[in-house]
């Protein structure tokens, strides 16, 4: 076990919840993705491949690759690091790529805030913050 990654599958069913199409994108989605995680000495990695089937005939379905890993740095700080690819399936066929870098610090057993900057292959770039409440806490 101990050489072997971990591996899950994820099935996500989305559906409309307004009336009006401005509030939110209409029809179903449908998606299947497989995860791959590993904690190595140093560093945590994870890969997961993701497709998903969009109800709106307007867009197109897509399939999406991700790679991240999580170095420690201190004992409650660490590096993240996320590579995100999106393949539009159809006759398009767009890719859009963008990577994510941030910093991690577990402020309790519970509670972990995250800041991080995201470049896209489009140039558009953005700051983002964000905080983890796990209530069963640090393991």
């Amino acid at each position: 076990r101990r050489y072997r990654p971990a591996l899950s599958v994820e099935g996500i069913i989305k559906w409309p919840t307004a009336t009006n199409a401005k509030l939110g994108d209409p029809g179903y989605e449908y998606g299947l993705g497989l995860i791959a995680s590993k904690d190595f000495v140093f560093v945590g990695a994870d890969v997961s491949l993701h497709y998903t089937s969009v109800g709106d005939p307007e867009e197109q379905d897509h399939l999406e690759l991700t790679v991240a890993g999580e170095v420690p740095l201190r004992h409650r700080v660490s590096l993240l690091m996320e590579s995100v690819t999106t393949f539009e399936t159809g006759q398009r066929g767009q890719t859009d790529t963008e990577g994510t870098v941030g910093f991690s610090w577990r402020a309790n057993a519970y509670l972990k805030l995250e800041v991080g900057g995201t470049v896209s292959s489009d140039g558009t770039w953005k700051v983002s913050f964000a905080w983890e409440w796990n209530f069963a806490g640090e393991d």
